[in-house]
């Protein structure tokens, strides 16, 4: 499972490795992205051997835990996706 760190500033793309990587040691993976990303996880599965099988919106609460974070509390807006990989 990946949180959305692929959008946090100086860590962008962040999300592309943790998925190729998936890809390679998974036969399944659950991953967490900001909303709006299904047709770019959706493609990039597609690209790496992979498919999106299941996929939702969610609130995704996040307390503060690190510096750059300014309120003690934030809620985002995230999808979830299942991907199933082909392994070869």
């Amino acid at each position: 499972m990946n949180p959305p760190f692929g959008a946090q500033s100086g860590n962008e793309h962040a999300d592309r490795a943790f998925l190729a990587t998936a890809g390679e040691v998974a036969a399944v993976s659950y991953s967490i992205h900001n909303a709006g990303s299904e047709a770019f996880v959706e493609s990039f599965a597609h690209d790496e051997g992979g498919a999106v099988t299941h996929a939702f919106r969610a609130a995704f609460d996040l307390p503060r835990r690190f510096d750059h974070q300014t309120s003690q509390r934030e809620t985002v807006d995230a999808e979830v996706f299942r991907i199933e990989w082909d392994g070869e």
